[in-house]
Formats: C-alpha cells, structure tokens, sequence
C-alpha cells in the first residue's frame, strides 16, 4: 500500500476512535455493570452523588485529549457499541469560555468536522464538510511521515557522533526543520491555516516529534553547527500571525518540559524553547515592535512559581568567578529577558543587593566583636579604622553644593563602606548624625547631583538631538570626575534609586559588550544620524570619504581612527585627518583656520590627539556596511573612551561585573530610569494611613476621587511632593513609602504639608470635598517641601 494510502486510513482510524469516545462519553453502553468513568453509563454508576452530563463540546475536548496521549486506547468502554438509528438530537451547548484554550480548540471548524458527531456519523452536509479543511489532510500526513523519517535517520547519525556529517543533503537540518513546519501549515498562504496551526500543534504524536527536534537543534546550537542567524532564517517565512502561535507553542512546550530548576542542562526541550521565544523576541525588538514582544512573550505563571530570595541566591553564587564553567554550560532562567518584566529583575537585583548589605553588616559586627572581645572596658577606636565598623555609608551634604560635596566624601573610599546602605544627611549645618532618612533624603540628593552632572556647564554630558543625554566627546573635565560619576551611578542601582535621566539604550549596553555594530543601537539616540548610514547602505555611499567627523572644543575634526589604551598609564589616540577651527558666526567669510595638533596634542585629558599617516579610502558599496558598523562604534565609545573607561571604573568599584550577565540593556534601562507612569490604583492599594484616618474613611475615599481624576503629569507631581521622587521605580509605585495622617496642629485652613524623610502627607479635614481640592492644587503649585517637618 503506499503512503496515502496508509496515510488515509490511519486517518480514518483517528476519525472512528475520536467519535467512539464521544459517542460512550455523552451517551453511555447502558449497561448497569459498567465501571468505567470515562463512560457516562459507568460515570452514573461509580458516583455516589448525582453527575452532571458531558456537553458535546467537553465530550470532544476529552476526546481529542486522550486519542493524542500515549495510550488512545485504554479508556476505552468494551461494551459500548456506536448505535446508527439515534436521532442525533443534542442538548443547546452553553456559551464557551473565552479564556478557555480546550474550549475554543474544540470548537474549530476543523477539530468538529474530524471528530464528527456524537454518534460517530459525519457532522454536518456534504456541501459543508467539503468546504472545511481536515484536522489532517494526506498531504499533512506525508509531511508528518517525512518528518519523522528523517528525524530517525539523523538522530541515528547523531548517537555516531557525526552531527557535522549529517547536516546536508536530505538530513540537513533546515529541511528537517522545514518538514515539520509545512505539517504545521506554518508556510501555506491560506487564510485559514491559523486553525490547522493551532489544531496541529496540540497533536500528541507531532508534540512528540517537534520536542525529539528541539533536542536536535540544541546539540548543533552547542557544536556550532547551527547558530541563532540559522534561527533567524528559519522563521523569516512565517507571517505575524504565525509566529504569534508558534511562540505560544514554545511557552507551552517550556511550561511542559521545564524541571522547575533555575538551573537546567542545555540538552533539554526546555532549553531549545527558550532560546527559540529569545531569537523571536530579539528580532521583534529590533523591528521597534516592543509593545507586542512584550505582550507575547512574558509569563507572569512562570514567575509566580519563583522564590525571590531563591534566585538572588542563586545569582549570588553564579557571580563567583569559581562558577563561571557552570555559568557558562548550564541552562540559567534569571539570564533571560523576554518571559520576564524589568520589575520581576528589579526585585531580583534589589533582594541580591540587600544580601549584599547583610554580609557587609555583619562584617562590621564581627569587627566590633573582635575589637571588644574580653576587654573590660570600651577601648577607643582609632579614627582611621572606624569605617571597619560602620554600618551605613554617610553622606552629609549641603544642597546648594551637594555635587561637590558628594566628589569630596566619595573619593577614595574603600568598597567595604560602598556596600554598606547608604544615608544621606542633607542640610546646611556641618552635622554628622545620620538622622531619618528612610528614602526620600536619598531620592531628592540623587535628584540634585543628577540635575547638576548634566547641565551643559559641567561639560561632562551634552544633550542630543532626540532629547537624550550621552557622554561628551572630548570633555576637558579630569577623568577622575567621571570616575566618581559613576560611583554615584552604582550607588543609586546599588540602593535601588531610580534617576532623573534619559540615556539612550547603548549606553546601558556598553555595561556589557563593546559590540554594538549596525544602525539598530543609534537609532534612539541620534535617528539622524542612523538614517543616513542606511542610506549609505542602500546606495553604497559613492562619493564619501572613510572618515568619521566630529566637532568638539571648537574644532572641527576628521579622523580616520581611534586607538583605545591597553593599560592605565597610556592615553586612547585620535587619528586625525583634518583639523579646522569652528568660525563664529559673526566670521564666517574666508577659508577655515587649520590647526596645529602638536599644540593641541595633550590638551583633552585621557586623548592623544595624533595627524593620521595614510590618506582615508573612499567609502564603496563593498566597504558601507563596514563603515556604518564603525561609524556606530565611534559614536557610542570611539568617541568617548577615556570617559567611558573611567565611568565603568567607577561603577565597578561598587557592582560586581558579573551580575551584568543577569540583566539586559532594556531592563536596566527601565530599572535605573524608572517611569512616568502611575498606576493610581497600585498607590491606593499600598498606602498607609496615621490618625485620625483609614483607608475607609469617607473623607480619604473623596482624597483618591480627586487625585484618580488627575492627569499623570499632576499625580506626578504629588508623588514627588510626597515623597520628593521624580520617577517611579520599575518595581512599581507601591516600592515608595506613601503615608497620610491627620494634622495634629496648627490651623484646619493651613495647606497641606509633608515630609519626604518620611514619604508622609499631611493632609489638614476640611470642611467640604471643593475645599480639599483647592487646597491640593495650591499646595502643589507652591511646591511645599517640608523636610524635617512632622
């Protein structure tokens, strides 16, 4: 017999199994003897309390299940017999349930026509059965086949150890690949296909086949057989539609085969899945698509069955240099971006940094222990060893300087204290005491010395086109400013202090990996500048020079290269085509004034300013794309990287490099930035209240009715009134502290008032819900402060 032949009545086998359980399931064999519960008869007769009926709709979801497990068979009911004289008359079916998969899978058009009737008769007319498309047509049966032939074939090969051999020809695995997509209709430009996609991948045998594969494709992955542009190029046929399925097959194929471990070996189903959903992810984040990548791809159940504690513990121990191997060659779940929020990483890294802060706690207690251990007497502590027993990391700072202040008390500090929680003691007064600060001195210092680093005065960061800031090429600040910036950096991730800046997204890449090559990283950042190296991708560029300008200091440059230092002691290099002063406005008639570059050569600190030797090439169609990957490079750290060196320096005085392995450009972004948006509901939710008020007081329920009214710009400026935080934290807003209490002096008519040490509004009872909205508004627009108030 040949294939569709065997193919055709393997089919109708199917058929006659699916109906003959929905057939015993909605109507029973009658039979008073009958135990099994799969039967309605036997159900009746094994429950000791009335039953409810199977609907038509469940009766074939329980019916598609079983005949897709591994044993079809074996809740068959033996006296059950399909009777042909029933009048097929059928209870109304309640409505679906929408947020049931089974449900509205067993509805399809095409699940029903192969199922049939209850009885085992076709559904439907003639002219309707034709017009729908088989759950599986012999063409689908001959990939399956095909599929699973070749599946054998270089799975034999591979036990031989010849994965390198085997991948061409009719084994190639692309084709094998292939195969199995075209059985799951994922290449057929039929409207309808989204059915038989969804249809066919809850089929047991092709789970069953499409997992053997995965395996496959994860051994090649790790032999270096096949990478993940192979990936990439294997689902560029599929449409939107498509992929969105696939990618819910994947997160189910995940969810079905993960072992529950944080830490997993690569050789697994589990493995291949996640790095499949990755590659997806990453090509719809590169294709500006992140609303819906991030719609598809999270799984919140995923991360309600992870113990916070359990995974910053096990980052702990992955950031042991000792366990890089086991880093390296074990699948680890936190390293993974798209099944996770920035929140779900932010609480992660917030509970890792608080085991940081413990241990060093704890040091400073041993310390005192040691010091005082069998001595009778308090023996006075030499001031240069105190800070072996500090417990926190005090900053006291004056507002108006506090910028220089910070520079001043940071520099040189040891990273035993660094790792200590900070406080901040901000006044005017020269007072060491550490006084109350739970937040919001900490938010409002980091707002002021942020504020300060990125006004154009400093010249240490410019404002770009788009409205980010980025570092400043060729800054005549000492390099040592940019160190200690980046402490404070650290300081603020280490303490879990959101920022009031914008960065673009390189910069956070640049944490991790120098390779930022192609246009997709400027693109936030200097759009300008990004359309027009496509542009000389498209058209080759004929004409241009390959050379990287930049204006700077008052000059004009041209340079053809830049040299990063290999150690401390030496300077990064420019290498200068062509230097021209910049004119004013008021002279710009006449030739550009060249420069002297030994003159120059020293002047801007971490560079060596040095004439190029050979003349630039011109760029051409072979070389654009060259061009364009150096130009990017030059921009976001040729340009800057004695700064950015120095910057790192600073920020890994305080961060351990590797746990830049468990976090992304994107998620660090989100968390050192925060958001401007409030959910209003969420501050309702995790407020606390003080007397004479609670959360059901009629006077606090007409507070949330004014402020839910508000536009987010005016919540906005509550929270900071508040809590003195100009961003909310990407854990969310319930992570600030955000109390209200009674005014327990004063007059009834006085403003409301608060205390951002505190996170407390003080919220006087006026006499109507008019006047409580008036007087927000005024408190607001006068901006009341009141440190050290209450």
């Amino acid at each position: 017999m040949d294939n569709v032949s065997e193919n055709s009545s393997g089919r109708d086998a199917v058929q006659q199994l699916i109906s003959r359980y929905v057939g015993q399931l909605l109507k029973g064999c009658g039979d008073r003897t009958c135990d099994e519960t799969l039967c309605a008869s036997g159900r009746r007769n094994t429950s000791h309390r009335p039953t409810r009926g199977y609907t038509a709709r469940s009766a074939r979801t329980v019916a598609l299940t079983l005949v897709s497990g591994p044993k079809p068979r074996s809740r068959l009911c033996s006296r059950y017999q399909p009777k042909h004289d029933d009048d097929g008359s059928v209870k109304p079916e309640p409505p679906r349930d929408p947020s049931s998969f089974t449900q509205q899978l067993s509805d399809t058009a095409a699940v029903r026509s192969t199922l049939g009737s209850r009885d085992g008769s076709a559904e439907g007319t003639s002219d309707q059965l034709a017009a729908r498309q088989p759950f599986f047509d012999d063409d689908s049966l001959s990939h399956l086949w095909t599929w699973r032939k070749k599946l054998s074939e270089f799975e034999r090969l591979k036990s031989l150890g010849h994965v390198e051999d085997c991948l061409v020809g009719d084994l190639d695995l692309s084709q094998i690949l292939r195969n199995g997509m075209r059985f799951f209709a994922i290449y057929e430009p039929d409207k309808n296909r989204g059915q038989r996609i969804g249809d066919r991948f809850y089929f047991g045998p092709a789970q069953q086949l499409l997992d053997r594969t995965l395996l496959i494709l994860g051994t090649c992955i790790r032999s270096s057989a096949a990478t993940t542009d192979f990936l990439r190029e294997l689902m560029a046929p599929m449409d939107t539609m498509t992929k969105s399925v696939f990618v819910l097959w994947l997160k189910e194929t995940f969810m079905r085969t993960w072992n529950g471990e944080l830490l997993w070996s690569k050789d697994s189903v589990a493995y291949v899945a996640l790095l499949l959903l990755t590659v997806m992810h990453d090509a719809q984040m590169h294709n500006h698509d992140m609303k819906a990548a991030d719609k598809l791809h999270k799984m919140p159940s995923l991360v309600a069955q992870l113990d916070p504690i359990k995974v910053a513990q096990t980052i702990s121990a992955l950031c042991d240099p000792r366990m890089e191997k086991v880093s390296n060659d074990m699948a680890v779940l936190p390293k993974f971006e798209n099944p996770f929020t920035a929140a779900d990483k932010a609480l992660w890294l917030r509970t890792y940094h608080h085991m940081r802060m413990s241990k060093t706690q704890g040091m400073a207690n041993v310390n005192r222990d040691l010091r005082t251990y069998g001595n009778a007497y308090e023996v006075t502590l030499d001031p240069r060893l105190q800070h072996q027993e500090q417990h926190y990391l005090l900053l006291s700072v004056s507002r108006a300087t506090a910028l220089e202040d910070a520079f001043m008390q940071l520099w040189q500090r040891r990273k035993t204290e660094l790792l200590l929680p900070l406080r901040v003691r901000m006044s005017e007064a020269d007072d060491d005491a550490i006084g109350q600060d739970l937040g919001g001195v900490q938010i409002e210092f980091f707002n002021l010395v942020y504020r300060e680093l990125f006004k154009e005065e400093p010249q240490m960061f410019t404002a770009l086109e788009s409205g980010y800031s980025y570092f400043r090429a060729g800054s005549l600040q000492p390099l040592y400013h940019f160190e200690l910036c980046g402490v404070l950096f650290a300081l603020a991730f280490y303490n879990g202090i959101p920022l009031p800046v914008s960065l673009p997204l390189v910069f956070y890449r640049l944490f991790q990996d120098n390779n930022v090559a192609g246009t997709y990283w400027i693109r936030d950042g200097w759009p300008t500048v990004a359309r027009s190296l496509d542009n000389i991708i498209d058209e080759g560029g004929q004409g241009l020079e390959l050379v990287f300008p930049l204006e700077a200091n008052g000059l004009r440059l041209s340079i053809s290269e830049a040299k990063h230092a290999t150690d401390d002691d030496r300077d990064a290099e420019l290498h200068i085509v062509e230097a021209t002063r910049i004119q004013a406005a008021t002279h710009r008639e006449g030739p550009a004034e060249p420069v002297d570059l030994k003159s120059i050569s020293d002047a801007w600190p971490g560079w060596k300013l040095i004439e190029a030797t050979q003349q630039p090439k011109e760029i051409t169609e072979e070389n654009s794309v060259q061009y364009a990957n150096s130009y990017t490079a030059m921009l976001t750290h040729g340009f800057v990287s004695p700064q950015l060196k120095a910057f790192h320096a600073g920020f890994f005085s305080v961060i351990d490099p590797n746990l830049m392995k468990f976090i992304t450009p994107r998620h660090f972004q989100e968390i050192m930035e925060g958001s401007m948006h409030i959910d209003i509901d969420e501050l309702r939710r995790t407020t606390e209240y003080g007397e004479p008020y609670r959360a059901s007081s009629s006077y606090i329920q007409s507070f949330w009715r004014i402020v839910s009214a508000w536009s987010q710009e005016k919540q906005m400026q509550l929270i900071k009134f508040v809590t003195a935080a100009e961003r909310i934290p990407a854990a969310g807003v319930g992570n600030l502290a955000f109390q209200i209490h009674g005014q327990s002096h004063g007059n009834p008519n006085d403003l409301p008032s608060s205390s951002t040490c505190f996170g407390t509004l003080y919220l006087p009872r006026y006499s109507s819900t008019k006047m409580l909205s008036k007087k927000l508004d005024d408190a607001l627009n006068l901006g009341l402060e009141g440190f050290g108030q209450g």
